[in-house]
């Protein structure tokens, strides 16, 4: 589990910095989400979370993955190609 937890560690990390210093490249968009997808499967695999876990159960180190779903969405709203109307309604499933 530790390889795990820190294989996601750090691919949140390497989302997040391109996240904040995206020039609106849809490939690198595209391969954002993507890995933000393979994170919440590695999470759901590791049963990182629980449904009836409370809030405040969560080891804090764990609070910012809650915000994938997040990310997802800004990522969608950021993508603009000729799916646009489609990605903008997914990302408000996101939100």
């Amino acid at each position: 589990m530790e390889n795990t937890e820190s294989n996601i560690i750090n691919c949140y990390k390497k989302v997040n910095y391109y996240i904040e210093n995206l020039e609106n490249d849809p490939k690198l968009i595209l391969e954002q989400f993507d890995i933000l997808n393979e994170i919440m499967k590695e999470i759901t695999r590791n049963s990182m979370f629980s449904g009836n876990e409370e809030f405040k159960e969560i080891p804090f180190e764990n609070l910012k993955y809650l915000m994938i779903p997040f990310y997802q969405a800004e990522l969608l709203v950021l993508l603009q190609n000729e799916n646009r109307e489609k990605n903008l309604k997914l990302a408000l499933q996101f939100y």
